[in-house]
């Protein structure tokens, strides 16, 4: 395998939709010389490379890891014939808002190096595409995993543990998680570790002509626009309303006093009963008045950050 082109997230930016539009498009990716091994998690079909790519947890073994990660790219060059391998692997470099640690993205730098580590010396050349996207709808996805995954803070309280400067004096009873929510540490690293290789990519340009923007981005136009066509009839995840957001997250803190079952399965519990019936219907917006002023702040901040890290080409 002589190359790689990472499809690196963010989480909650339209990864799923991408996914299974180049998974439906496998015969086209081969006439360009490249294949993209899967990673449906819900249906159990997941390439071996991204349980590798998820293991390079920060403290893991790298020696070990390497080796079984070169050794499965060269099983995909062999099983298909193809030089350039496209990773769409959205948590690659962690998570946002991860309780266990500080900042927005807590495990980024470490994974980052895991990455590095894993390609270093091999000779394969990486390319990044990482799409950033408007932090007050990055927030409110963000928040209703969350709470999916049994957490219990308000939405107040969330949003101020990791960026106290949004809503003023913090939120009673937040923790401070250390850096604010910010995009640009992020792709300043991607930046530094892939220079002249990283394409930054806002969400929500991207998939307001998405054909055009599939072709450009990832292929460099060697796709036709009518070949890229499909991926906005793909609708994959959904958000509830906040109603049903609040029932689940206060549904959590009773199974959570109430019972001894794990913060995931208590999550899995509220959001089977409050959640998922909304989500069929309804779309979630960042909404409550101790919100507002974070509303405009991050906003402001977005849009000013737009102006420098989005790829122009």
């Amino acid at each position: 395998m002589k190359r790689i082109l990472l499809h690196a997230g963010a989480q909650k930016t339209g990864s799923t939709s991408l996914q299974r539009w180049f998974y439906s498009h496998e015969t086209l990716l081969n006439g360009l010389g490249m294949t993209c091994p899967r990673r449906l998690i819900k249906r159990g079909d997941v390439d071996p490379i991204h349980r590798i790519l998820t293991s390079a947890r920060p403290g893991c073994d790298r020696s070990k890891l390497k080796k079984a990660f070169l050794k499965r790219l060269e099983e995909l060059s062999g099983e298909t014939g193809q030089q350039t391998v496209l990773l769409s692997h959205e948590t690659i470099f962690g998570l946002p808002f991860e309780e266990r640690g500080d900042g927005f993205y807590p495990d980024f730098m470490a994974r980052l190096s895991n990455f590095q580590y894993l390609i270093e010396g091999t000779g394969i050349e990486v390319d990044v595409v990482f799409f950033i996207r408007d932090y007050c709808d990055f927030i409110s996805s963000s928040y209703v995993q969350y709470v999916k995954m049994g957490g219990t803070y308000s939405l107040s309280r969330f949003v101020s543990s990791y960026d106290a400067q949004a809503l003023g004096p913090a939120v009673q009873g937040a923790v401070l998680r250390g850096n604010p929510i910010a995009w640009e540490p992020i792709t300043q690293a991607l930046q530094q570790a892939f220079p002249g290789r990283v394409r930054i990519v806002d969400f929500t340009q991207f998939f307001a002509t998405p054909s055009e923007n599939l072709s450009r981005i990832f292929f460099d136009g060697a796709v036709s626009l009518e070949d890229c066509r499909g991926l906005e009839s793909i609708r994959v995840n959904s958000s509830p309303p906040m109603v049903a957001v609040h029932l689940a997250r206060h549904a959590n803190i009773v199974l959570k006093y109430l019972t001894k079952l794990p913060k995931r399965k208590i999550g899995h519990v509220s959001s089977a009963a409050f959640i998922g019936p909304a989500e069929r219907f309804h779309r979630f917006r960042l909404k409550g008045l101790a919100l507002n002023k974070a509303l405009v702040s991050f906003k402001e901040r977005y849009r000013q950050d737009l102006q420098s890290l989005v790829w122009k080409g």
